[in-house]
């Protein structure tokens, strides 16, 4: 099977002839090893996950049947898989958590943090991403208010983190992206005490100290325990795995930590351009769509920002590797890949957020007020709001959910819908009925299994049953799609223009 040929399900919902991530992995589907030094149950959930992804909007999973009350206009669309890793199935969930973190937002200056470990822990991480990832998220949280306490006397900040566990190679690199009030309560919870942002913005080694003992201490824990499996890279049979963690967690302990702290934009007024930023990533997984330049002959050719001298570059994988590495960063169930913490924990956050605006407002009246960033950039094919609105195509009004067709008869429609197409580019025929019976008639001569080209080929089905509706609908919509001009990506999903921390 070509690339070619692997383009056209994907593009039937994108509307253009283009790689997709779903689609190439869907491509190498088999041929591809998750195993690494992952548990059993690690790569089950890995597999499974790719697979998801593989059949998103591909009409295995089936499809829907839209209609316009007003102009009575019909679409159908392919279902999507859903999955929190998905590049193509997360505009929804984060235009929603955007919006929600958003409306937190204090009339206050932010700080943006990040707290990334070495990468010489990343094969320990990989073997053990359960309890090491939800170390990660907890020493972020705990470092950064210890942080704001011990330098800056706040008892009490507004903190959002969220996990990162790829670079722009696409490669392990695990860190936490936190969302930070440049002020918070004191411990009676009677004042606002602002932070400096230009003192913060200087102690960045402080804050990679505090998260190092943090981090390391707990890891001393987990190691106490006994838990933690050992990486194929760490195999030493002259050793106690405790001993060899020991000896690891020594040399860690040597290397130099990162952390960095920056204030907002001095162009912006507020700090929701960081919660813009950070709203790219709480869904999807290493790599979008619009990073993709080219797939040909076997290799992936995408963008990628090299932060070591701010340029842009290109990257050249093998197909193979290119979903291998994509696999590096499903994360296992129940790893949460955002958090809250301070006052804005969930269990506090109404009741504190608006003492905090009656603090500010007495305490910081030079501070600026939020205002509503603009949302980020999403792909082409995500669906930015609610997953039951869709808009007409013709009037540009809702559009009403109707009937639901099984993945089997999708896929079987979509492949008659592609011989037809193939039929119509090479022979002239007088009408779409005579196109469909000439399909059927080549395809069962053929001995194509095709349950519908065989409903209407012993007269089970014929050209007024349902069936052939949906056939017929997704007909219209491709050649509607095929003969329009793709339009020039003009805005990548990220990172956004601004000098925000890289990824």
């Amino acid at each position: 099977m070509n690339q070619e040929s692997e383009l056209d399900g994907a593009a039937f919902e994108c509307g253009e002839n283009r790689p997709t991530v779903c689609a190439i992995i869907r491509h190498c589907e088999g041929r591809v090893d998750f195993r690494d030094d992952l548990p059993a149950r690690l790569t089950d959930r890995t597999a499974e996950v790719m697979g998801l992804m593989a059949r998103c909007r591909r009409g295995e999973l089936g499809a829907k049947q839209l209609h316009c009350d007003r102009c009575g206009d019909q679409q159908v669309k392919l279902k999507s898989c859903g999955d929190r890793h998905c590049p193509t199935c997360g505009g929804r969930k984060r235009h929603l958590w955007h919006e929600k973190v958003t409306q937190w937002a204090l009339p206050c200056d932010y700080l943006h943090c990040v707290t990334t470990l070495p990468h010489e822990l990343n094969d320990l991480i990989a073997a053990n991403p359960e309890l090491l990832l939800r170390l990660l998220m907890v020493a972020a949280r705990k470092s950064i208010q210890k942080f704001a306490k011990q330098y800056f006397g706040i008892d009490q900040v507004g903190v959002v983190f969220v996990l990162h566990t790829w670079g722009q190679r696409l490669n392990r690199h695990y860190h936490v992206h936190i969302i930070l009030t440049a002020g918070g309560l004191n411990k009676q919870r009677t004042l606002w005490l602002p932070i400096d942002v230009d003192q913060a913005e200087g102690m960045r080694p402080e804050l990679a100290e505090l998260f190092q003992d943090i981090f390391l201490k707990g890891l001393m824990d987990l190691i106490g325990k006994g838990g933690l499996r050992l990486p194929t890279s760490m195999l030493d049979s002259t050793s106690s795995v405790t001993q060899v963690l020991q000896r690891h967690h020594d040399r860690v302990q040597s290397y130099p930590w990162i952390a960095d702290i920056q204030g907002r934009d001095p162009n912006q007024q507020s700090g929701t351009p960081l919660i813009s930023y950070v709203s790219r990533y709480v869904r999807g997984i290493a790599i979008g769509n619009r990073r993709l330049i080219s797939w040909k002959d076997g290799f992936v050719v995408f963008d990628a920002r090299d932060y070591r001298d701010n340029t842009d570059t290109t990257l050249r994988l093998h197909e193979t590797e290119f979903v291998k590495r994509i696999s590096y960063h499903v994360l296992p169930y129940r790893v949460p890949r955002i958090g809250y913490g301070g006052f804005y924990h969930n269990k506090v956050r109404e009741d504190r957020l608006e003492l905090c605006r009656r603090l500010i407002g007495v305490d910081c009246t030079e501070s600026t007020a939020t205002t509503v960033a603009l949302p980020f950039s999403l792909e082409e094919d995500e669906e930015p709001l609610p997953e039951s609105y869709h808009t007409c195509r013709k009037c540009d009004r809702p559009m009403t959910e109707g009937d639901h067709l099984d993945g089997t008869l999708t896929t079987e429609s979509l492949a008659i819908v592609g011989w037809m197409i193939a039929m119509l580019e090479t022979i002239e025929v007088g009408s779409l009925g005579e196109c469909l019976r000439r399909v059927v008639a080549e395809q069962t001569r053929a001995g194509t299994k095709n349950s519908i080209i065989s409903g209407l080929s012993n007269g089970m089905i014929n050209l007024p049953d349902p069936i052939i509706g949906w056939v017929m609908l997704l007909l219209d919509q491709r050649m509607n799609e095929l003969a329009e001009v793709p339009l020039e990506d003009a805005s990548p999903r990220g990172p956004p223009q601004s000098e925000l921390i890289p990824c």
